[in-house]
């Protein structure tokens, strides 16, 4: 569990250094870090979704994993869709 909450909190990080590195203030490249960031994170929370899998973790670790990964996407969606407006 705490290492799949460091993955998460990696990935995070990483968005977070996408967004914020010589960011210029335009919406079209706002945009285009937003889609990015979306890629690289369903990316890498599939990516230790399918690892668990593999091997053979408990499902429940695996729906938690997914849960996040859905709860995290929908909440910084929701912020930067504010931010841009």
């Amino acid at each position: 569990m705490l290492i799949v909450q460091l993955a998460s909190l990696l990935l995070i990080l990483l968005s977070a250094t996408i967004l914020f590195i010589k960011n210029s203030g335009d919406a079209a490249a706002q945009t285009f870090r937003l889609l990015i960031i979306s890629v690289v994170q369903l990316l890498g929370y599939l990516s230790i979704s399918l690892a668990l899998i593999y091997s053979d973790q408990d499902a429940v670790l695996v729906l938690y994993v997914l849960g996040l990964s859905l709860s995290i996407l929908i909440l910084q969606t929701s912020y930067f869709v504010r931010r841009l407006k």
